[in-house]
């Protein structure tokens, strides 16, 4: 069943990621200790905790779709290379990303610019 799975995410027409966020998790326990209750404005105002944030998310798998979004070989260019593709026009999309975790949505959309690891 598992090879099942994994076909149908590898050929899924559009692009999905596996990623984990249990580090992202640590972090936003920390600073609930520390009295945060607005991530918008405590990231918006810190925006090298966005950055923070982005490194601390795992990813587990990308499907043939994100590769072939972002011009990546493979996992392994496409991970090396994550500075070149996320930018910081992405970050308001990011930091709404995240406060929809922080306040324990399960559900997420946003438009946003991509580019790919030519800078297309």
């Amino acid at each position: 069943m598992e090879t099942l799975d994994s076909s149908i995410f590898d050929l899924t027409p559009i692009p999905m990621w596996i990623e984990d966020f249990s580090e992202v998790k640590q972090l936003f326990d920390l600073w609930r200790n520390q009295g945060v209750e607005n991530l918008y404005e405590f990231l918006s105002q810190n925006e090298n905790l966005v950055v923070e944030c982005a490194h601390k998310i795992k990813i587990i798998k990308v499907n043939q779709k994100v590769l072939d979004l972002f011009e990546a070989k493979n996992q392994e260019e496409l991970c090396a290379n994550l500075n070149l593709i996320f930018k910081k026009e992405m970050f308001e999309a990011h930091i709404h990303e995240l406060e929809a975790l922080w306040n324990g949505k399960t559900h997420f959309s946003s438009t946003t610019i991509n580019y790919t690891l030519s800078g297309k």
